[in-house]
C-alpha cells in the first residue's frame, strides 16, 4: 500500500472523515501552553478528529 491509500483508509475510520494536519496538532499545543488555557482542567485534549487510540 502506498502512503496515501494508508492516509485515506485511516481517515475512514475517524469520526471527521480526515486525518488531523500537523500544523493542527502544533496548534493545539501552542493553545495548552498559552494563558489562554489557563481555565482547562483537563488531562487530556484530544486533537486526532476523534480515533480511537489505544
Amino acid at each position: 500500500m502506498t502512503f496515501d491509500e494508508i492516509h485515506k483508509e485511516f481517515a475512514t475510520d475517524t469520526p471527521l472523515r480526515r486525518v488531523t494536519p500537523l500544523a493542527q496538532i502544533a496548534d493545539a499545543a501552542v493553545l495548552l501552553a498559552s494563558d489562554l488555557a489557563a481555565g482547562m482542567t483537563a488531562t487530556m485534549a484530544n486533537a486526532t478528529g476523534g480515533a480511537q487510540i489505544d
